[in-house]
């Protein structure tokens, strides 16, 4: 029969597996209901939120060589599995959670496969969303193409000038 600690166990080896992305939160504090308004805010996401135990949760870093993550696993914390490809949405939705909800505060992050602080987390959740990133670079390298078309362009209606120019120079003498 298995136990429950090693259910629990099996569900976060499975659950940080299958994330891409993970915040750390500091709970204290927040009540039942808080914790589940924030659960479904991030469930539309492709996120949970999930307070796990500190040494299972240590121990399923140190089986996934992520031992940088396991060190600073100190008091209660909540745990945020981002399951899918932009992080930025979940971060900015905890985000404003904790501004809302004085009692959650952001720990850290592992995202993109690197460990972020709380500094670096916020510059990461100020980022527009993938979509206006590609949108103003379509933007830019587009701007940049007219531009050399107009230059191309011009220099043609300079010659052409030119040659009327020369022409009427011409035709008068």
């Amino acid at each position: 029969m298995v136990s429950s600690k090693e259910k629990v166990f099996e569900s976060l080896t499975k659950d940080v597996a299958e994330s891409q992305h993970l915040i750390f939160t500091e709970y204290q504090g927040l009540k039942v209901n808080e914790i589940e308004e924030l659960r479904k805010c991030l469930k539309s996401l492709n996120s949970r939120y999930y307070i796990p135990k500190n040494k299972i949760l240590s121990i399923v870093f140190k089986n996934k060589e992520l031992n940088s993550l396991s060190e600073g696993l100190k008091g209660p914390i909540g745990l945020v599995f981002v399951k899918n490809q932009d992080p930025v949405q979940s971060l900015k939705k905890v985000i404003q959670f904790a501004k809302d909800h004085n009692n959650l505060k952001l720990k850290s992050g592992f995202i993109c496969g690197r460990y972020l602080t709380i500094k670096e987390l916020s510059a990461v959740a100020n980022l527009p969303s993938k979509e206006v990133l590609i949108a103003q670079t379509v933007f830019g390298i587009k701007m940049n193409l007219v531009n050399l078309v107009n230059v191309l362009k011009n220099n043609h209606v300079k010659l052409v000038c030119t040659i009327e120019q020369i022409k009427k120079v011409k035709e008068k003498n």
